[in-house]
């Protein structure tokens, strides 16, 4: 092959791995900058995307909270909608005459990064364990980072911040098959 061949076939391979790189970063920055909604589906009526806004509509409740795990225990407040109110305005599918639908529903709540926590329906059922858990969407009086929107659930009572989830963008609820007996 001669030189200049070769020199061709360099600059076509350099073109299409730069342009690959570029398709790449590009997707991966669209992907980290479209974190500005979070879709609520699953097991509800009436699936549901939220904006920022939409969840500033509902009622907002603050919550006081210092991890341990988070900039030295200094105590924050959040704000924002209960995810109790959240799931509300999804209509989930509830069968009002079974007794244990606190223990059968289950939600999947996960941030843009790929980090995801579960939690029971009873957790944050006013009826059973009545958990305050918020999405926040403004921390100290302010709006939310950039990276830590649209928000950020935030759970009372938690002395680490395990099952605290920023960038919360999809929120499933679904129902767990009841064991066969």
């Amino acid at each position: 092959m001669t030189d200049q061949r070769m020199t061709r076939r360099a600059a076509v391979v350099g073109g299409v791995v730069a342009v690959a790189g570029a398709m790449v970063f590009s997707a991966r920055s669209q992907a980290e900058m479209a974190h500005t909604e979070i879709a609520v589906g699953g097991a509800v009526a009436s699936p549901t995307t939220f904006t920022v806004e939409d969840l500033a509509a509902l009622p907002q409740h603050e919550m006081k909270i210092s991890w341990e795990d988070y900039e030295d225990g200094a105590e924050k407040t959040f704000t924002g909608p209960l995810l109790w109110d959240v799931l509300a305005a999804t209509s989930p599918n509830i069968d009002p005459g079974q007794e244990d639908v606190g223990a059968m529903l289950y939600l999947v709540v996960e941030g843009y990064d790929g980090y995801a926590i579960l939690m029971s329906w009873g957790e944050i059922s006013p009826d059973f364990g009545n958990a305050e858990a918020i999405l926040a969407i403004a921390e100290n009086g302010a709006p939310l980072a950039e990276k830590l929107q649209p928000a950020w659930l935030v759970v009372g009572g938690d002395a680490l911040k395990g099952r605290s989830v920023f960038g919360v963008v999809k929120i499933t609820v679904a129902e767990a098959d009841a064991a066969d007996s």
